[in-house]
C-alpha cells in the first residue's frame, strides 16, 4: 500500500468540507480502536497558500471514498520526514522513515 497526497489552497483548507473530511478521519480511526498506523500529516510548500496532506496507506483506506466523491484530487506519493502530525498516532512517522528510506532518500 501506498501514502496518498493531496493539495490544497488555503481557501479549502478552512472550508467545512475539509473540516468534515478531517472529523470523518477522526471518527474513523477511534471507531477502528485508533490504529498505530494510521495517520494523516500536513507540510507547508514554499508558498504560504498551498498545504499537502498526507494520508498513510491505513488511512488512506478510511478517507480516500470522502476525497473521490469530494473531487480532491488524490495522488500517490511519499511523505516526507519533515510532516507535522494532525490526525492519528504519531507513530505511524515511523512509516516515513521507511518509505524514504525504500525511496532512496
Amino acid at each position: 500500500m501506498t501514502w496518498i497526497c493531496v493539495t490544497l489552497p488555503l481557501s479549502e483548507v478552512v472550508s467545512a468540507r475539509f473540516a468534515t473530511m478531517r472529523g470523518l478521519l477522526e471518527t474513523a480511526l477511534v471507531t477502528a480502536g485508533s490504529p498505530p498506523d494510521a495517520a494523516m500529516f500536513e507540510t507547508e510548500g514554499d508558498d504560504p497558500g498551498i498545504k499537502t496532506f498526507y494520508f498513510s496507506p491505513r488511512a488512506a483506506a478510511f478517507v480516500r471514498p470522502f476525497l473521490v466523491e469530494h473531487s480532491y484530487v488524490v495522488s500517490e506519493c511519499d511523505a516526507p520526514s519533515d510532516a507535522i502530525l494532525l490526525v492519528g498516532d504519531d507513530r505511524a512517522r515511523s512509516l516515513l522513515r521507511s518509505t524514504a528510506n525504500k525511496s532512496g532518500k
